[in-house]
């Protein structure tokens, strides 16, 4: 074979190899990616003082996402007959394509007891929870009632969709209908790029730091106005949070806190007989710096651990249809 011809077919080789290893990622990319504009976050209530955000897109172009989790829901991936078809009914009923049509999650929360979950993407407008409803009597469920616009069990939970299209799911009506509203003023300032943020006031997460061990300068994160971050994945995931301190706190001095109080934590995780899927790791390389008045928090978070965990989450989902199909 001339060398000439080898190098064609080794070139061609190439590109057929690139583009199986593209194709899947440049498919979803335009498929959630194209005529969607951020939807959610303007329906967190007024008063939301714990937030986050979830991207579809970018999570599902993460590897162990769309090898482990995105077969589950795009194919029937050994998935028992009546789990396939209930949700081809439910598809059906709402006019929404599940989960493909959910192009992005906020969950949010004014005190810590009332919750709600946002979905914004391509459902069709004024049709989801009336779907819903039928769907819900189709199967037997019952406790459910529709008193427009929202669907409501007799429990409390309740279901809502905005006028720009956006599926509310609350644990109360009250809850429900204040996120009905559309904000252009957010309430937390929760951003609407990278995978995963989140966004948590010093309200929040002042019971929670009660349940946290006592280690060297853990009382600076009760010197904090405001807690936010972003989770960048890829093949070297890391997490980035900034800490705004309250007025009159100095960054530098509230750094060095906190730098001690994660060192702190991390030696203590040494005795742990896990990985605690990656957060010693994460703990261990975190690098804490002062930066424009207020504290920032950069850590790596192992590819591998997270791989574990969507597989381990796989293997749950498929055991949970599997008792499901197997119960009377």
């Amino acid at each position: 074979m001339s060398t000439p011809l080898r190098g064609k077919r080794l070139v061609l080789l190439g590109l057929g190899a690139l583009l199986l290893v593209v194709l899947p990622s440049l498919l979803m990319w335009l498929y959630f990616g194209l005529w969607h504009r951020p939807t959610a976050h303007r329906h967190m209530p007024a008063g939301t003082n714990i937030a986050v955000r979830a991207d579809a897109q970018e999570l599902l172009l993460f590897g162990p996402v769309r090898q482990h989790l995105w077969p589950l829901f795009v194919g029937d991936d050994g998935a028992a007959d009546d789990v396939s078809t209930r949700r081809k009914r439910l598809e059906e009923a709402t006019g929404a394509k599940i989960p493909q049509d959910f192009r992005e999650v906020v969950v949010a929360s004014v005190h810590a007891e009332s919750w709600v979950v946002i979905f914004g993407g391509k459902m069709p407008r004024d049709r989801f929870v009336a779907g819903l409803a039928r769907f819900f009597e189709q199967e037997g469920a019952t406790g459910w009632s529709l008193e427009e616009p929202i669907l409501r069990h007799e429990r409390g939970a309740a279901v809502a969709q905005a006028e720009d299209g956006s599926v509310i799911f609350g644990t109360d009506v009250a809850i429900t209908r204040a996120a009905l509203a559309t904000n252009d003023e957010l309430p937390l300032p929760l951003a609407t790029e990278g995978v995963v943020s989140f966004a948590v006031t010093a309200q929040a997460y002042d019971e929670g730091l009660r349940l946290l061990p006592s280690v060297p300068g853990l009382d600076a994160l009760g010197k904090l106005a405001q807690l936010t971050g972003q989770a960048d994945l890829g093949d070297a995931p890391r997490v980035h949070i900034r800490m705004t301190p309250e007025p009159g706190e100095d960054a530098a001095a509230l750094a060095s806190q906190v730098e001690t109080a994660l060192g702190a934590l991390a030696l203590g995780l040494t005795l742990m007989p896990t990985d605690l899927d990656g957060a010693k790791e994460a703990l261990s390389g975190a690098e804490v710096t002062a930066k424009d008045g207020a504290v920032e928090v950069n850590a790596p978070w192992p590819y591998e651990a997270l791989d574990r965990m969507a597989a381990r989450l796989a293997e749950r989902i498929r055991a949970a249809r599997s008792q499901r199909a197997a119960s009377p």
